[in-house]
């Protein structure tokens, strides 16, 4: 009776970590793995790396188990929606050595990836800038608050 315990508490599955916590953890925020993907608990743990694209994660259950490439869905992306948009005022401070210069513009246009242009609501004039992920404005490198 005593040794068909221990077989039994051996043959026990060990509580691994689920695959989708594992590789939110790993990318620092929230992925959408396709639900069509079949993967298993990994005891050991997962291993994870990106793909040069980083639009896939590569897990490895242990050292020598197979890789399961998890494609990010399309539509899905981790990337947040601009907090920008054309038509949008903003009060820009352009901060350079020595000078600082305060306009009033209007976006004229926002890409996705973070690319915008102002519209200078006194001249007319358009300026190029990035708008970042902590939602600061930047042009050739400086910051803009906005």
């Amino acid at each position: 009776m005593r040794a068909c315990l221990l077989i039994l508490l051996a043959a026990a599955p060990v509580q691994a970590e689920p695959l989708q916590p594992a590789a939110e953890a790993f990318a620092g925020a929230p992925l959408a793995i396709d639900p069509r993907m079949a993967a298993r608990d990994c005891a050991t743990g997962y291993g994870f790396s990106w793909t040069d694209s980083r639009a896939t994660v590569i897990a490895r259950c242990g050292a020598n188990g197979p890789a399961l490439v998890l494609p990010l869905l399309p539509g899905r992306s981790t990337a947040t929606a601009p907090t920008l948009r054309r038509g949008d005022r903003v009060a820009a401070d352009i901060v350079g050595d020595g000078f600082r210069i305060q306009i009033d513009a209007v976006a004229d246009r926002v890409e996705r990836d973070g690319r915008v242009l102002l519209r200078n609501a006194r001249s007319g004039r358009t300026i190029a800038a990035t708008l970042d992920a902590d939602g600061q404005l930047r042009m050739a490198g400086d910051p803009i608050s906005r």
